[in-house]
């Protein structure tokens, strides 16, 4: 039996198959209800469906407390253990009595991997504040290794995930090589008119260059508009076949940065035809069709 508010199970894996889990209101009020882990309430159903508690009063060390909500069964292998919830608060009288201390535990959730260590420095902060002194004889636990290893892995992600935005610049930049080239093979006679009429060569590769940034900036606009659809239907998808709480994360730094990496593309992609453009003789350019 587990005595807790009523937000544990943001913290944790439960999943209600039916009803509900006790709300706030229930909990500041000592209301008498409880959560039935799935194996629990089929034993307690005595071969009825489990879910036939749902409403009923059960008692518990000789009290009685109403069945709010059923916990859905682990979906890999069988559940490990008979397990309750009922509210913290009026909820001591039902455990069995003991000459050992209970301890409480407080659980804190960061709201990214990030933040995990600034949030125990200030979760000791507000331990020595509360409690003084004998905040030495708290503990505060971090489930270091699980972290270290989820860090280690998305930081192979981002790798991978760089690689290949890398390789994926590098074609497309080739792609638009090209395209300038073959522009630049077709607009001969336009150079050389320009060179004619004053035009210098600074002049020239800086038409081929805007044009070059030009066109990868748009891409980028539209593959950023693209990638944002695909983050929301895919994080979408992941939540309602997968049940994980995945949503994505938009920051400012992430348009920048596609801009900023269309810039370098168009900037270093398109150098090598601005300078053949900007170094065609005016009158070779002219005479050729």
């Amino acid at each position: 039996l587990t005595l807790s508010t009523a937000s544990l199970a943001d913290f944790t894996s439960i999943e209600v198959l039916a009803g509900r889990f006790f709300t706030p209101s229930e909990v500041m009020h000592s209301a008498p209800v409880i959560v039935l882990g799935h194996r629990l309430a089929e034993e307690l159903a005595g071969g009825r469906d489990a879910l036939w508690l749902i409403g009923r009063a059960i008692k518990v060390s000789g009290r009685k407390r109403e069945v709010v909500g059923v916990l859905a069964p682990p979906a890999v292998g069988p559940e490990p253990d008979l397990a309750a919830f009922a509210p913290i608060r009026g909820g001591e009288s039902l455990l069995e009595p003991s000459r050992d201390p209970r301890l409480p535990t407080l659980r804190l959730k960061a709201h990214s991997i990030e933040a995990v260590d600034t949030l125990r420095v200030q979760a000791v902060n507000w331990l020595a504040e509360r409690y003084g002194t004998r905040v030495e004889k708290l503990n505060v636990e971090v489930g270091t290794q699980r972290l270290e290893n989820t860090r280690q892995a998305m930081l192979l992600t981002k790798l991978l995930l760089g690689l290949l935005a890398g390789l994926i610049l590098a074609v497309g930049g080739i792609g638009i090589m090209n395209v300038l080239l073959a522009a630049v093979a077709e607009r001969t006679r336009e150079i050389g008119i320009r060179k004619a009429v004053g035009a210098r060569r600074a002049d020239i590769q800086m038409q081929f260059l805007v044009e070059s940034v030009t066109v990868t900036l748009a891409g980028s606009a539209i593959g950023f508009v693209v990638g944002i659809i695909i983050a929301q239907a895919g994080t979408a998808g992941f939540r309602l076949w997968a049940h994980a709480p995945i949503y994505p994360v938009m920051h400012l730094s992430t348009g920048l940065l596609a801009a900023g990496s269309a810039i370098a593309v168009g900037l270093v992609f398109g150098t090598y035809p601005a300078r053949r453009a900007a170094e065609l003789a005016p009158v070779e350019a002219i005479a050729r069709e």
